[in-house]
């Protein structure tokens, strides 16, 4: 797929063009999201619960979809099929909204190894780190518009729903149009020599482990926590009232996504992993509190100490990965995600039928077991060493780019007396690949939970 903009990939123009493409696909998305359960009752948690089934699975074989037909093309195919989820609530019909949710969650998986590796492929050594907080920012960014553009239409300007989900439908559309102008990039997930067959069983065969096993509560509780904030919590919230707390929600998770990395370096992974979740048991018991007709501060309180809980386990989840498993960091991450996404959608599933605080005394059983396994693994397995998780990353990064840096002044002293440009183009691509391998094995895009 060809843009219109002369620009190249690389530059800062192409990474806020495709920003800008996801924020208003977020817009959407997320104020879809939070009044869906609230306006369709079980149908809502039936539609979230196969989108998230769906999506633990798609992520097997989503590699090999963009390997075939490259990054931009599947990130605007993923984000169709996401739309096509939020038109659908314009005039819900049971079958082709399940059908939908259905697609989405085919789609996810789609888009967001397309937007990971994308994201990656525009990079450069320097300013992977940049690139990545633009997008990530415009992104979380999308959330808080989309609440705030909510509440404006539900409160002030008082349409009805079918217009409500037109509304965001034509902006999800505009941040798929915007996406055509993206420049296209050759990066390639790489090749494997492993069959898929093969490559499942690399992945499963992470749980002959014990420390596997020991994170899984974690994974599960980070995606059970989405059921309550956007299942169970809303139900008791007027739906006029839920963009206004979804602000909330979104700010806190902003400001915990930017920052929660330096805490990390600064107090250590143990800080991080025992503090999140500490943070998340204190909201479902408050939540125990919150009914019907209760202050929206109370709602606000919650929704942003999930929001802060959140953030921190994913943020933590990887130098987690890599402090465990150091040489099996593409596996393990597959491994891990595929937990959390199921556990998110059997919740949904079950969370359909459980009314009361029978949840939230199952997910507070599920938290304070998530507690004992960090301390068995911290004591009897491995210790976190406080500062080290987060560290090792930056280390091994480190190392990564002296390598790359390495290979460039090699090539620069090979090509002194030549100025082919053509030659010097091989290099870069050459080079970014490098990293590119690299940067695919050690680390993913955090969006794959939502």
């Amino acid at each position: 797929m060809v843009s219109i903009l002369k620009i190249k990939p690389t530059s800062r123009i192409n990474i806020l063009v495709l920003s800008a493409g996801f924020f208003f696909f977020s817009c959407s998305y997320y104020a879809t999201k939070s009044l869906i359960t609230k306006l369709n009752k079980t149908l809502g948690f039936y539609s979230l619960a196969l989108f998230y089934i769906t999506f633990a699975f798609s992520n097997f074989f989503s590699p090999l979809v963009v390997r075939r037909f490259g990054t931009k093309a599947c990130m605007i195919f993923g984000l169709l099929l996401y739309t096509g989820w939020i038109s659908s609530s314009i005039k819900v019909i049971e079958w082709v909204f399940i059908l939908m949710s259905f697609l989405m969650g085919i789609g996810a998986g789609i888009c967001w190894t397309a937007s990971g590796t994308y994201l990656i492929g525009c990079s450069f050594k320097n300013n992977i780190g940049t690139n990545s907080g633009i997008f990530f920012f415009f992104y979380l960014a999308g959330n808080l518009g989309g609440s705030l553009l909510s509440s404006l239409l539900l409160n002030i300007a008082k349409v009805s729903n079918e217009v409500f989900f037109l509304i965001f439908t034509s902006i999800s559309v505009l941040g798929i149009l915007i996406l055509f102008l993206i420049v296209p990039v050759e990066t390639k997930i790489p090749e494997s020599k492993l069959s898929v067959r093969d490559n499942l069983m690399s992945i499963f065969r992470i749980y002959k482990h014990k420390r596997a096993i020991l994170v899984i509560p974690m994974n599960i509780i980070t995606g059970v926590s989405i059921m309550l904030v956007f299942g169970l919590l809303t139900l008791r919230i007027p739906k006029n009232s839920i963009p206004n707390v979804m602000m909330v929600y979104g700010i806190a998770n902003a400001l915990a996504s930017m920052s929660i990395g330096k805490v990390i370096d600064w107090l250590g992974l143990k800080f991080v992993l025992f503090g999140c979740t500490i943070v998340e048991i204190c909201a479902v018991i408050i939540s125990f509190w919150a009914k019907s007709g209760n202050p929206l501060w109370l709602f606000g309180l919650i929704f942003g100490l999930f929001a802060l809980s959140g953030a921190g386990l994913d943020t933590a989840l990887y130098p987690l990965i890599l402090h465990l498993f150091p040489k099996k960091i593409a596996d393990v991450n597959a491994a891990f995600k595929f937990p959390r996404s199921l556990g998110t959608g059997i919740a949904f599933l079950l969370g359909s039928h459980m009314r009361g605080n029978i949840s939230f005394i199952i997910v507070l059983i599920l938290q304070f077991i998530t507690l004992l396994c960090f301390i068995i693994i911290d004591q009897f397995i491995i210790s976190f060493n406080f500062k080290k998780g987060y560290k090792k990353i930056s280390d091994e990064k480190n190392a990564t780019e002296k390598k790359i840096e390495d290979y460039m002044d090699e090539n620069e002293n090979e090509n002194e007396d030549d100025n082919n440009i053509k030659d010097d183009n091989n290099n870069i691509q050459t080079t970014k690949k490098v990293f590119t391998d690299y940067s695919i094995s050690s680390s993913e895009s955090p969006f794959s939970s939502n």
